[in-house]
């Protein structure tokens, strides 16, 4: 699942808060995503998340987006470290 494909879904929930903060990111995490090559556990990740809103189990799906975000910073702290030893070399 890519950025746009979060975007339908945040459009859709109808939470003004929520959607508020994804535009408020959204440019953000378009450049970001090219920054790590770990996609498949990015991929996982969304289609977890994805799985627990199919279940309506938005408690799930609350602690699986808390945990992608958490994961998805650390990736992007990762390859930012890399990128700026690559500079320095």
């Amino acid at each position: 699942m890519c950025i746009r494909d979060s975007l339908k879904i945040v459009k859709r929930c109808e939470n003004h808060w929520l959607q508020n903060i994804f535009f408020q990111i959204y440019d953000l995490v378009r450049i970001c995503q090219h920054m790590y090559m770990d996609i498949k556990s990015a991929l996982d990740e969304h289609i977890a998340i994805v799985d627990a809103i199919k279940e309506k189990d938005i408690d799930k799906a609350k602690k699986l987006l808390e945990i992608h975000i958490d994961r998805a910073k650390k990736r992007i702290l990762r390859s930012m470290k890399k990128l700026e030893e690559n500079i320095d070399e």
